[in-house]
Parts: structure tokens; C-alpha cells; sequence
């Protein structure tokens, strides 16, 4: 069984659902919506009449990593032998969606697998054929076992992909991309679309880029082994750790002042010791 985790916003993803269905594989659903539109959130609602459908109607941008952790957690906990992360603003084509599985289940179990898709539409890259990343792409138990779960510090979205990329890298994890062009991505759909969104992608773009390089290095440019260049830190999230992977450390433990990633924070635990008079003279 293939396990697909769908998170929603404000695309109706007909052309994805239908494009699965016509393969008649056995598949579960788990669909996040994140949108806060009325009249488009009581359609959404509709696909809770789906077969072998979960519908976790958030109707808040709560977090594309806290999604795809509940998802990725949710399908394979049903017996799904692989999770899919999709996109809703891509498809498969004729015969897309069963070749990309096959393709899938014929690689060993500590690989992800991507596709290559045409980009469509508005996509800024449109006419091309591209390898579709973490837009379409396939993981395993035995990837979760050693990577764990995505960084959900990055949100609402963007550079969770590339953080989960690159701890996959240092973990000996294999990258598989099937030959075939097997889907067409109109990409960032949403984003166009919704001018709010638009207004906030920028910020949203450079506070997550600034955290992965404080994590990692500059994109593209790597140099850190482990998070934040601190060997105590493994690449590994725990499920119980996937809400905060990276708590302040204690300084019994580095025989130093505690090590905090977050200026609020901070902010926050200066206010209290002034309130009640903790401060160190």
C-alpha cells in the first residue's frame, strides 16, 4: 500500500486525485487543509467522503513539516510500505502514478525517491522538464528510522525540504529519480493565486533561509556536519523531538551558558527573571 500526505490550501486538486484514482492501486489518503476560506474549506470537506481517506481539516497555515509529519506518521502507521508527499497544484500522467509506485518498490528502503515532471501553467519554469524534489517524492520506514522527522522550526514552509535533503545526505540515505517524465507541476499555484500569501513570502523566504544557514551553512554551500556545527546534535529528529529538535541546552551539560537558537526565547526568560528578581548580579 502507498501512503499519499496531501496538504491543502486554497487549489482544488482534481487533476492529482483523479490522476491517482485511474491507477486503482491501494492507496490511503491523509489530506491536511490549510486554508481558512470558507466556501473553498466546505469543499475540501467533501473529500472526507473519499475511500481510505483521512481529513484533518486544520483551516490554519499551521506548518508544511508539522503536516507532513502527522501524514508521513498517519500513512505509514496504516501499513503503508511507502509515504508520498505530493503537492496539490501537480499531477501524474496517463499511467503516471503506477509507474512512478513500481519504480518505487523496485529501489532498496533507505533511498527517497523523486520524478521528473513538466512544469505547466504559471510555473515560472514552465515548458521545462525538471525533477519535481520534495513535490512528489517517496519515503520509507527504514529512511524515518534514521533520519526521523522534519524540522517543523522551519515554517510555515520553505527550506523543510532542504534541511530533510541535507540530513539525509549525512546519514547515508540514497536518492533514486525515476527516468520517465511522470507528472506536470504547475508550481506555486497557491502562492500566485493568493495575495496574502504573496505579501508574506518574502519575510517567510528569508527568516527560514537565515535559520537553515545557521544550521547548515548557505544553501548550495554547506559545511556544517551536524546542526549548527555542534557535534551533541545528531541528524536524527525523534518523533517526540520533532516539535522543538533543538531545546537550549543546560549548562552542566557544555560546562558553558546555555546555547538558545530563538531571540524570543531569550526575550522571554529575561522578562521572567527580572519579574521575580533571578537575575545574576
Amino acid at each position: 500500500m502507498i501512503g499519499l500526505v496531501l496538504v491543502t490550501y486554497a487549489h482544488w486538486p482534481e487533476k492529482l486525485l483523479a490522476s491517482v484514482d485511474a491507477a486503482g492501486l491501494d492507496v490511503f489518503w491523509s489530506i491536511h487543509h490549510h486554508g481558512s476560506d470558507p466556501a473553498f474549506t466546505a469543499r475540501v470537506a467533501t473529500l472526507a467522503e473519499r475511500p481510505r481517506t483521512a481529513l484533518h481539516m486544520h483551516c490554519e497555515n499551521r506548518g508544511l513539516s508539522r503536516s507532513w509529519n502527522d501524514g508521513v506518521h498517519e500513512v505509514l502507521a496504516a501499513g503503508a510500505t511507502h509515504a508520498m508527499l505530493v503537492n496539490d497544484d501537480l499531477h501524474f500522467v496517463e499511467g503516471g502514478f503506477s509507474a512512478f509506485v513500481k519504480f518505487v518498490e523496485a529501489n532498496v528502503p533507505l533511498s527517497v525517491a523523486f520524478l521528473q515532471g513538466l512544469e505547466t501553467g504559471g510555473s515560472p519554469y514552465a515548458g521545462q522538464v525538471m525533477q519535481q524534489g520534495f513535490a512528489c517524492c517517496t519515503v520509507t520506514p527504514a529512511v524515518i528510522e534514521r533520519v526521523g522527522w522534519f524540522d517543523q522550526n522551519i515554517t510555515p514552509a520553505y527550506y523543510e525540504d532542504y534541511d530533510y535533503y541535507r540530513r539525509c545526505v549525512l546519514s547515508g540515505v540514497a536518492f533514486v529519480t525515476a527516468p520517465d517524465v511522470l507528472a506536470e507541476h504547475e508550481r506555486s499555484k497557491t502562492t500566485r493565486d493568493n495575495p496574502e500569501i504573496q505579501i508574506e513570502h518574502e519575510a517567510i523566504m528569508t527568516r527560514n533561509r537565515d535559520y537553515y544557514t545557521r544550521k547548515w551553512g548557505a544553501p548550495g554551500a554547506e559545511t556544517f556536519a551536524s546542526p549548527f556545527d555542534d557535534s551533541a546534535w545528531t541528524n536524527h529528529i525523534g518523533w517526540e523531538d520533532r516539535a522543538d529538535p533543538y531545546p537550549p541546552k543546560a549548562s552542566a551539560e557544555t560546562h558553558s551558558e546555555p546555547k538558545r537558537f530563538w531571540p524570543a526565547l531569550t526575550h522571554r526568560l529575561a522578562t521572567l527573571a527580572d519579574r521575580y528578581g533571578l537575575r545574576r548580579p
